[in-house]
């Protein structure tokens, strides 16, 4: 699986915004992240560095970001479920 993978994963089953590292304490609690090919030692900042990377360069990416201290993420398709 890849980070953007995992990310999509999470928040496809939450529904709602949350912080990068919601997202990885939510994948680490499901048992996610042993799915991921990494020996970083910070994987949860490489997480967060894809994620707003692909929200912020790509007009077509899945992710999107609410908010800005701290930065939220949810799945545009879940735009319209989800107080702004």
């Amino acid at each position: 699986m890849t980070f953007l993978g995992l990310a999509e994963k999470v928040l496809s089953e939450t529904k709602i915004p949350m912080t990068t590292g919601e997202i990885w304490l939510y994948a680490v609690k499901q048992g996610y992240e042993q799915t991921l090919n990494t020996q970083g030692k910070t994987p949860w900042a490489t997480l967060g560095a894809l994620i707003y990377v692909n929200a912020r360069d790509n007009d077509k990416s899945l992710f999107a970001v609410v908010g800005s201290r701290p930065k939220r993420f949810y799945l545009r398709k879940f735009k319209s479920s989800i107080n702004l």
